[in-house]
C-alpha cells in the first residue's frame, strides 16, 4: 500500500530521502559506466542501436531525480 508524502512523518521522511538518494546514486553510477561502455560499442562496432540503449537509461534516473525533489519539498514545507 502507497502512502502519499504528505501521510508520512518527518523522521520517516528524512530517512526516506537517505535510502532513496543512496540507492539513486548506486544506480546513477551503474548506468554511467554503462552507458559509456554501450557509447564505445557502438562507434566502434557500428552498431548504432546500442545508442538508443544508452541513452534509455536516463529515464529511470530522471524518475528517481524527480522523485527525490519532491522529497525535499515536503521536508522544507515542514520547516527544516
Amino acid at each position: 500500500m502507497n502512502k502519499k508524502l504528505t501521510e508520512y512523518g518527518l523522521e520517516e521522511l528524512i530517512e526516506k530521502k537517505k535510502k532513496v538518494t543512496g540507492i539513486f546514486i548506486g544506480f546513477a553510477s551503474v548506468m554511467l559506466f554503462a552507458m559509456i561502455a554501450l557509447v564505445y560499442f557502438a562507434i566502434t562496432q557500428k552498431n548504432y542501436a546500442f545508442l538508443a540503449v544508452a541513452f534509455g537509461g536516463v529515464t529511470p534516473i530522471g524518475l528517481v531525480s524527480i522523485y527525490i525533489g519532491q522529497l525535499n519539498k515536503e521536508i522544507k514545507s515542514r520547516g527544516l
